[in-house]
């Protein structure tokens, strides 16, 4: 899904054809970097468990998080990365 040569990742790709579908563009309102994000994300998960490897994610808390014992394991609650459009 990635244009290789002009950047970013394309919105939807053909499923027969492997090509990307052109008629929507790779950057609108609904489509930011972060989406880009995403989807490099779930590539590496589904690549790496497809290929039955481990993956590594490293999440920050950004001091919000609030650990919680579970199984005698620290769990985190994670703030939300999205605007809740409050001051």
């Amino acid at each position: 899904m990635v244009d290789k040569e002009n950047g970013e990742i394309w919105h939807f790709v053909d499923g027969k054809t492997n090509k990307p579908v052109i008629r929507y563009p790779k950057a609108h309102s609904w489509k930011t970097s972060l989406h880009s994000f995403e989807h490099a994300l779930f590539g590496y998960m589904t690549a790496s468990r497809i290929k039955g490897e481990k993956f590594e994610l490293y999440l920050c808390s950004s001091g919000m998080g609030k650990a919680v014992i579970q199984n005698s394991f620290p769990v985190y609650v994670l703030c939300k990365y999205y605007l809740d459009g409050k001051r």
